[in-house]
C-alpha cells in the first residue's frame, strides 16, 4: 500500500480534502526518508570497507527497520478514515482513535530506532556520507516529534 504509492500521489492526497491521512503519513514518511538515508550511508560504506562485519549487519537491521515502518504506515492509512468516518460508531470511533494513539507511539519508538541505529554506526560511515547520516537523525527526529503531536491528537479523540 504506502510504499508502492508514487511520491507525488502520496502528496497530492495528503493536501486534498479528501477523508486521506495528513500527518501521519507525514510522519511515516519522514521515517521511511530516514532509514533510506542511512542505508545509503551504510551501504556506500560497506561497499569501501566490504569487511566491516558491522556495517553489514546495521544493513539487516535497517531493511527489517523499514519494513517495520512501512507496516505503521499502512496502518495510518487504513486507521484515519476510521477515525474520520461520521458512518461509524462513537464507540467505533473510539477504538480507531485508540488504535492510531498507540501507532503514534510505535511510529515514535520506530524513530527512536532509527536515531539509535545511526549513532551506533557513525563511526563506520566515511566522511563523504555525512550528510545522508545528518539527515537521517533529523528526519527520525522530525518524524518521532510528528507522531508524539499526531498521536496526542488522536488519544484527544477518545476523550470527546
Amino acid at each position: 500500500m504506502f510504499k508502492h504509492r508514487v511520491f507525488e500521489e502520496l502528496l497530492e492526497a495528503m493536501a486534498s480534502d479528501a477523508m486521506s491521512p495528513g500527518s501521519g503519513a507525514a510522519a511515516a514518511s519522514a521515517l521511511a526518508l530516514g532509514i533510506a538515508c542511512l542505508r545509503k550511508a551504510v551501504a556506500v560504506s560497506a561497499k569501501h570497507d566490504p569487511d566491516n562485519a558491522d556495517l553489514h549487519e546495521a544493513a539487516a537491521r535497517l531493511c527489517g527497520l523499514s519494513e517495520r515502518a512501512f507496516a505503521a504506515a499502512d496502518a495510518d492509512v487504513i486507521g484515519f478514515p476510521r477515525l474520520a468516518s461520521g458512518q461509524r460508531s462513537k464507540e467505533e470511533r473510539a477504538e480507531s482513535a485508540d488504535d492510531l494513539a498507540a501507532l503514534g507511539e510505535r511510529v515514535s519508538e520506530l524513530c527512536a530506532q532509527l536515531v539509535s541505529e545511526a549513532d551506533m554506526i557513525a563511526p563506520h560511515i566515511r566522511p563523504a556520507m555525512a550528510n545522508d547520516l545528518l539527515a537521517a537523525w533529523r528526519l527520525g527526529e522530525a518524524a518521532a516529534a510528528i507522531a508524539q503531536a499526531n498521536g496526542a491528537e488522536n488519544a484527544a479523540q477518545v476523550a470527546n
